[in-house]
């Protein structure tokens, strides 16, 4: 697990000018407004609260270290992109599968807001969405309070209100916002740089993947590594792929009865269901505007029915459906 003192170590003399005015405007900042709250909303809030400095009274004496694992698990890529953890607005999850802790709620960076709503599971890492960092044309407030809506418009909030009420995670959300104005006011002033719009999608297939949270469920076929490759060619087999037909991405899962879900190639979407035969349309017949997801059925044209793997949430099929359509569309390559 990172460290503090790794990570500043990391970090050019700039870089490190900016993340330690940043990270210690915002812990004087939700300090302050903390001291505002009745006793048991404060002690609610600061339960969930994580600034990267943490205060000597926090109610986690680990809070330090709860920070710097909610980063290593929500953005382990920071390093050397000059983008700064600040706060970590959430809770740790025991992983019932390996046992392991991970972060569950939101990240504050320099430059996005990253946002797990749920554990993993038996199938895998809970990739998080990313939402950027803007100051539009209406002013930071309003910039503030459009981002953090984008980062909870799709949130689940099963787990996080097993951990507490819904009035104490609006309140969380409500020191998020302001959080992120602070962040928004402050970077430009100590050389650092914000957007001035909404940024636009990513236009590559990765990266597209990683700001909708889809890179652990979705695989593109210019992934080859040794697991990877063994996956495709066993969907291949029982997908009844020739050769020159290679697998572009894939969104399947496996039991003991095979593999099952669907890929898409150069030439058609082919799935599987279990214990099925598979089924393929043509690119040429796929409408993208029609295509929409109902439950674990993957509907491309009329009559043209596709399967997903069971264990996505609806959020998840609905970006698939998103991600599927931006691609026929020609507006992501691969």
């Amino acid at each position: 697990m990172t460290t503090q003192a790794e990570f500043i170590a990391a970090l050019t003399p700039q870089t490190r000018a900016q993340w330690i005015t940043l990270s210690t405007a915002i812990s004087a900042e939700l300090e302050g407004a903390l001291e505002g709250e009745p006793v048991p909303a404060r002690e609610d809030l600061e339960r969930l609260t994580f600034p990267a400095v943490a205060p000597a009274q926090h109610p986690f004496s680990d809070a330090e270290e709860i920070f710097w694992a909610a980063t290593d698990g929500l953005a382990p890529d920071l390093a050397g992109t000059g983008e700064l953890p600040l706060l970590f607005l959430g809770f740790s999850s025991v992983n019932r599968i390996t046992r392991s802790r991970e972060p569950v709620g939101f990240l504050l960076t320099s430059g996005a807001v990253y946002v797990r709503d749920s554990p993993s599971g038996l199938f895998g890492a809970q990739a998080p969405r990313i939402v950027p960092l803007f100051s539009g044309p209406e002013g930071i407030a309003a910039s503030a309070q459009a981002i953090t809506e984008q980062a909870i418009a799709k949130f689940e909030w099963k787990w996080a209100h097993q951990v507490t009420s819904a009035e104490v995670w609006s309140a969380a959300l409500q020191r998020l916002s302001s959080m992120v104005a602070l962040v928004l006011a402050l970077l430009p002033t100590l050389g650092g740089s914000v957007a001035t719009e909404v940024p636009a999608s990513a236009t590559s297939l990765p990266e597209r993947l990683r700001e909708l949270g889809l890179a652990d469920i979705v695989v593109p076929g210019s992934d080859e590594s040794p697991k990877r490759l063994k996956q495709r060619a066993k969907l291949s087999k029982v997908l009844k792929l020739s050769a020159d037909e290679p697998i572009l991405l894939s969104i399947t899962d496996s039991t003991l009865a095979g593999p099952y879900g669907s890929v898409l190639t150069g030439a058609a979407i082919h799935s599987r269901d279990l214990m099925e035969d598979p089924v393929s349309t043509p690119r040429a017949g796929i409408d993208p505007a029609a295509i929409r997801a109902e439950k674990d059925r993957l509907i491309v044209a009329p009559g043209e029915v596709h399967t997903l793997p069971s264990f996505l949430t609806e959020s998840q099929r609905e970006d698939i459906v998103r991600l599927l359509r931006e691609l026929l569309e020609g507006r992501l390559s691969l």
